[in-house]
């Protein structure tokens, strides 16, 4: 479970879900990031649900509300950087059955993730925060139709700094030439 740090709270959907998580007794995975980490992390806090693991890089846990046992990712580089905290969210995302991501649009590491998933064919509840929809995500044909989907300066953003398109093996952004 993760999702943007530019979201702070979380909508009723995503906290049942969440709740149905619990009551089925799955093991939760989730980052130490601020936002929707931070958010996950409370309501299982205090929920007193004990069946998590916190992934954290180079061993510097910014925040375990539960006490939960601490998975530390050894990392790239020593930079506080987006690839020092994304060596944990790629290490989370190998090891989890199924995903449940809350994205604000436009966050890099939390589409990333969804991408790793897709890749991996562990299927993913997506939710979009601005639209408040949720998409189910379960192939990487999923993820190239909601990237088609995206604002054309998002999508380009993603592709360029991430290589979307040639991971999921699309083809390159067509411009809207007037």
């Amino acid at each position: 479970m993760g999702g943007s740090r530019a979201i702070a709270t979380l909508d009723t959907e995503v906290l049942e879900r969440i709740r149905q998580v619990t009551r089925d007794g799955h093991m939760v995975l989730v980052g130490d990031a601020p936002g929707v980490d931070d958010a996950i992390q409370r309501l299982l806090a205090d929920d007193r649900y004990d069946n998590v693991r916190v992934f954290v890089s180079a061993g510097q846990c910014r925040r375990n509300h539960g006490k939960w046992p601490v998975e530390e990712v050894t990392v790239p580089t020593s930079r506080r950087d987006r690839r020092f905290h994304m060596a944990k969210d790629l290490e989370m995302s190998k090891q989890a059955d199924e995903g449940l991501m809350v994205w604000d649009g436009i966050s890099l590491g939390t589409f990333a993730n969804v991408v790793e998933l897709a890749e991996r064919r562990a299927p993913v509840t997506l939710f979009l925060a601005p639209a408040h929809e949720v998409r189910f995500i379960d192939t990487t044909a999923d993820v190239r139709s909601l990237l088609d989907e995206l604002p054309q300066e998002t999508a380009r953003t993603l592709d360029q700094r991430l290589g979307v398109r040639k991971r999921l093996g699309s083809p390159q952004l067509v411009l809207d030439l007037p």
